[in-house]
């Protein structure tokens, strides 16, 4: 089921903010693969897919994401705009996110490198998938 994680985000007063992100730790899986979503924007959609195997955390970097995902136990909304936060998605879960806000930027940590054969583009296949 998806999941917001907190990550460990230490008081560091006058000199900006850390957000440190672990394998093992924040982040609940080996990171193997990380991208960038960079100026998206507002009202783009993103997502829109599944994955067979792979876990992703999305951060976000700037401006606000609405995102909905869809597993097994059901559909959750979150909106992620704050970097202290990011969302955990585990296998088979259908993403679907849409900026909110002009020009927003998030991080994606993966478990896997890009496999094409990961990826559910089609929502009645993953409906199914689900459903055994």
């Amino acid at each position: 089921m998806s999941s917001l994680v907190e990550l460990q985000s230490p008081p560091d007063p006058g000199h900006g903010r850390l957000v440190v992100l672990e394998s093992g730790r924040q982040v609940p899986f080996d990171v193997l693969r990380i991208f960038l979503l960079l100026d998206v924007p507002q009202d783009a959609p993103r997502g829109n897919h599944a994955h067979r195997g792979q876990h992703q955390l999305i951060v976000p970097i700037r401006g606000r994401f609405a995102v909905e995902t869809v597993d097994r136990e059901g559909t959750k909304r979150f909106t992620l705009e704050d970097p202290g936060f990011g969302l955990h998605l585990p296998p088979l879960t259908w993403l679907s996110m849409t900026s909110a806000d002009t020009l927003s930027s998030a991080m994606v940590l993966a478990s896997a490198p890009y496999d094409e054969e990961d990826y559910i583009r089609d929502r009645a296949e993953f409906e199914r998938l689900t459903r055994q």
